[in-house]
């Protein structure tokens, strides 16, 4: 990374600079130009708070979550039918190899595959990729 002075960064009109040099807890990493904070500090600080108030976190994305549905009405319909696609894929999949590995059909197996090795392995992730 490029050293920059903070004064060339204002000057400059950049948010952040790098002066190489670690800060009080050993970052060596942009600072920013506005506060002379260590970027990785102020990421560091703000996953604490988040951590010590996550009811507020919550409300806040429940808030912006519910701005954004109002605002774009049919992006979240199409959201919602493609997280519903997805949903039932990974159910269609699970229901497949529940059928394979017990021989029933539809719900008795999913139920049968359970009682048998336990929950369903999470392909969510698998398919989602």
């Amino acid at each position: 990374m490029k050293i920059i002075l903070r004064s060339e960064a204002k000057a400059h009109g950049l948010k952040r600079y790098f002066s190489g040099k670690p800060c009080k807890h050993g970052h060596v990493a942009e600072r920013f130009t506005l506060s002379y904070q260590c970027v990785e500090c102020n990421r560091e600080f703000g996953q604490a708070w988040d951590k010590a108030n996550l009811d507020k976190v919550r409300e806040r994305s429940r808030e912006s979550a519910r701005r954004l549905r109002e605002a774009n009405p049919e992006d979240a319909k199409e959201r919602n039918r493609v997280a519903y696609e997805k949903r039932m894929a990974v159910l269609r999949e699970q229901t497949l190899e529940a059928e394979r590995a017990t021989g029933l059909r539809g719900m008795k197996a999913r139920k049968a595959y359970i009682e048998s090795f336990g929950d369903f392995p999470d392909r969510r992730r698998l398919s989602s990729r």
